[in-house]
């Protein structure tokens, strides 16, 4: 299949509105891009117990996750303060879209 950059839908999704089908749709993504991890993103998109907040999803018109990665909320300690900042989980970027640029720096 072959789509425009203007065909993609791009969603930030909140971790509790991921339902059964985004998430597998999620995670044959991940599996596709990591073969050898299939086993473990077969079953689930936690990835070393790190829970996602939420999911930045890039979606093809057939609905397809050509693209996402995974905000994980954190609070961490900077000598003796504590501070919140957002990590970057599991991510994928599938062979249809990559090098086609869907991201901009």
């Amino acid at each position: 299949m072959t789509f425009e950059l203007d065909d993609l839908k791009l969603s930030v999704v909140p971790e509790e509105n991921v339902g059964a089908d985004l998430d597998a749709r999620i995670r044959d993504g991940l599996c596709a891009c990591f073969p050898a991890d299939a086993g473990v993103f077969s079953k689930t998109r936690v990835w070393h117990g790190s829970v996602p907040t939420w999911s930045v999803v890039l979606e093809a018109p057939d609905k397809s996750v050509v693209s996402h990665a995974e905000v994980v909320d954190r609070t961490i300690r900077v000598g003796e303060i504590q501070t919140r900042v957002a990590g970057v989980g599991a991510c994928s970027c599938g062979p249809r879209i990559g090098g086609g640029g869907c991201v901009i720096t």
